[in-house]
């Protein structure tokens, strides 16, 4: 979640993420707002192994995390496009919106409904 600190919104951690998306986005967010400067497999490495997630799911968070690595530019064109053109989100919403788009536009074993029911749910 993100709290206001001195002015500016700063992220607070979750404990431990139970979801495979929510590993995704901690990691994702890790290296969006500069708390990490390792490199992202070294971040994904190291919150999957405080996790108890099965192989599938550790499969479904290291896609989407590499994914949204792999295809940000295409990814932030998107959400550029359909803003009209409005480029100004919080790190934490421009990360939920990157996850979101990968899987409904690359993913195709993922249903959208599921893609977009489970993003909005994290962004509450």
């Amino acid at each position: 979640s993100e709290e206001e600190g001195g002015g500016k919104k700063k992220w607070v951690w979750r404990a431990q993420a139970t979801n495979p998306r929510e590993i995704a986005f901690q990691v994702l967010m890790k290296r969006e707002t500069g708390g990490s400067t390792a490199f992202i497999e070294v971040l994904l490495d190291e919150e999957l192994s405080k996790s108890a997630l099965q192989s599938a799911d550790r499969g479904l968070c290291k896609e989407i995390v590499l994914g949204c690595v792999r295809w940000r530019d295409m990814l932030d064109e998107l959400v550029v496009y359909k803003q009209k053109g409005s480029k100004k989100q919080q790190p934490g919403v421009r990360s939920l919106l990157r996850m979101g788009l990968y899987q409904i536009a690359v993913l195709d074993k993922i249903p959208s409904h599921a893609a977009v029911s489970e993003t909005a749910g994290m962004a509450r």
